[in-house]
């Protein structure tokens, strides 16, 4: 993955809206002033937006120490005075990037207003281009840390998806978007576009994001709406939705044990041979 764009790159540089409570960088108690801390937190937030910059530009296992202190401005062996490896910024980036974006998107939903206001804010917040380099190593590089920290990557991945799910069914329940939707499977879809885009986007200039988050925040929003005019399906006693003709729908059946809904077929009975070898 090559970033040529040099408008591109100098955006990069200037990321950083995730606060790094929550990143594994190693804390410094021997610092001593206020100053010296935060001038040292600082610097580490550059190395991170740096880092985060080249794993978009070269993809995170071509990435080296050496191209990172270059676009910081430094020698790769003054790196390790603020961070341990390349490993440890991506766990950082990553672990800042699932807490804030779950935050984000929390806040959309719990403010509250119309779903589909929700959905475009939601894509914009996906989108941020003064976070893009952030959310893209969350999205595509997250597989290659340790085990115990991608097991922990995943689950902010999976709350982050059970919080626009939630906004979905909110569409749903006010009449805002179709009844008929699977809102994990819009969910699924929208998380997907908004990450299909990013390797696109990351190699146009920062002020050319916005129209695209919204065409992109446009499309899934009328997609999903319920066309006008169209009366919500009632709902039998049973809770099935019911047809135009009437007829209640059939519903899936409720999954087995094993995970599969699909009903199981009816046993014959067995009837037992006599020493003969005919049933009885």
């Amino acid at each position: 993955m090559t970033n040529s764009n040099p408008m591109r790159r100098s955006a990069a540089s200037k990321s950083g809206t995730f606060p790094l409570e929550h990143a594994a960088l190693p804390a410094r108690t021997t610092l001593g002033s206020d100053y010296k801390r935060e001038k040292h937190q600082r610097r580490q937030r550059e190395i991170l937006d740096a880092a985060a910059a080249t794993f978009t530009e070269h993809g995170f296992h071509a990435t080296t120490m050496q191209h990172i202190a270059e676009r910081v401005g430094t020698r790769a062996g003054s790196l390790y005075h603020y961070i341990a490896s390349k490993e440890v910024a991506l766990e950082s980036i990553c672990r800042a990037t699932g807490v804030e974006t779950n935050r984000r998107l929390t806040e959309i939903l719990d403010g509250g207003g119309p779903a589909a206001e929700m959905i475009r804010r939601g894509i914009e917040m996906h989108l941020d281009p003064a976070s893009i380099d952030y959310v893209n190593a969350f999205a595509f590089f997250r597989r290659s840390l340790p085990l115990d920290v991608r097991t922990e990557m995943s689950q902010l991945a999976r709350q982050y998806l059970a919080t626009w799910e939630a906004i979905v069914r909110r569409g749903v329940d006010e009449g805002a978007l179709r009844d008929d939707l699977d809102p994990r499977a819009a969910t699924a879809g929208i998380v997907a576009m908004c990450n299909g885009v990013i390797s696109w986007l990351t190699r146009k200039a920062p002020d050319e994001f916005a129209p695209v988050s919204h065409e992109l925040a446009e499309l899934v929003v009328n997609g999903l709406r319920r066309p006008p005019g169209r009366a919500s399906r009632p709902k039998s006693a049973a809770g099935s939705t019911v047809s135009a003709k009437g007829k209640p729908r059939k519903t899936a059946a409720p999954a087995r044990p094993g995970g599969s809904s699909k009903p199981s077929k009816p046993v014959k009975a067995a009837g037992r041979r006599s020493p003969s070898g005919t049933r009885t």
